[in-house]
């Protein structure tokens, strides 16, 4: 009797598990491993990161959010107050800009 049946691909052979949500995770590590391999076979010893993000606001416009949810909360207009949460997350969007502008270094 010859048997037909058709076997499943290896995982790293396997388009369509690389792509779906159940591979995330390795395609997230990919993205630290490939560079890290392709850096270390140039004899790359040090490198600088920059962080950035399109949603840090300038550094104006933040502090001025931060100062208006201050007196929201200050102020006996009926308006709801802002959480605590919103508050902390104005004053480090109004010092982002100073971090985002700090180098990192990584050693590999």
């Amino acid at each position: 009797m010859n048997d037909t049946r058709k076997l499943a691909p290896k995982a790293y052979q396997n388009s369509g598990f690389l792509h779906g949500k159940d591979a995330r995770v390795i395609r997230i590590l990919s993205e630290y491993l490939e560079p890290a391999s392709r850096l270390k076979w140039q004899h790359v010893k040090d490198t600088i990161v920059f962080f950035g993000s399109a949603r840090i606001l300038p550094r104006a416009d933040s502090e001025k959010q931060l100062e208006e949810l201050r007196s929201q909360v200050q102020s006996e207009t009926g308006k709801a107050k802002p959480s605590g949460a919103e508050i902390e997350q104005a004053k480090r969007q109004s010092c982002c800009p100073a971090i985002m502008r700090m180098p990192c270094c990584w050693r590999g």
